[in-house]
């Protein structure tokens, strides 16, 4: 069995290593000290086309294999920590929930994968606990709109993104919503930095109410 990289990988490689050298490694610093975050890169990272790895073409994706992905993210990683993890729940918990969930709005889905757009997956409620409740937003059904109240916490490209994945709790068990972060009942701030990752723009968003 072949584990090393095929033509498409090593040009992905190459081509985000160079990356990294020519725009991170000299910004990762400035960001990590909370001047600025990762998140500023990531519309040229849409624009070589790494924000949509996984998706098919036909939705504006690179229809490229999870290789491609953890080939990027490696590389990525190597120049700053937290653009690598937004650019991880963008396409691996953003995207891809929406992908096998058949959501079918493909102009949306095309401005997420070259980063006119960004996405953000919301899942955490709880304190600085592992053991707290993972759910506890409550999401109620009204005239045919699911209307999501609660806190989400530690939201990585939470201040950034234009729209959210995000957990909520039903009558029928747990169930994901994509949440326009710029409409009304959505507050952002920002979360406490982590140490390490304080490039990756993580922040509280909390619902109002929200459609």
């Amino acid at each position: 069995m072949n584990f090393g990289w095929d033509e498409t990988e090593a040009m992905i490689r190459d081509m985000v290593r160079s990356f990294v050298d020519g725009r991170v490694r000299e910004s990762a610093m400035r960001w990590n000290e909370g001047h600025g975050s990762a998140a500023e890169v990531l519309r040229e990272l849409g624009e070589l086309g790494l924000l949509g790895l996984l998706m098919p073409e036909s939705k504006g994706g690179a229809d490229l294999g999870a290789l491609s992905l953890v080939t990027t993210l490696t590389e990525l990683a190597e120049g700053d920590a937290g653009l690598a993890s937004m650019v991880a729940h963008h396409n691996a918990l953003g995207l891809m929930h929406l992908h096998l969930a058949a959501w079918n709005d493909k102009e949306l889905m095309a401005t997420f994968c070259s980063g006119d757009k960004l996405l953000c997956h919301a899942d955490f409620d709880g304190g600085a606990h592992a053991d707290a409740p993972i759910v506890s937003a409550t999401a109620i059904k009204q005239t045919e709109q699911w209307h999501v109240t609660g806190t989400k916490r530690w939201v990585p490209l939470g201040s950034q993104a234009s729209h959210a994945i995000v957990s909520a709790d039903t009558e029928q068990g747990a169930h994901a919503f994509l949440i326009d972060l710029t409409a009304k009942g959505v507050d952002r701030t920002p979360s406490p930095a982590l140490v390490g990752l304080r490039s990756a723009d993580f922040a509280n968003l909390s619902f109002d109410n929200s459609a």
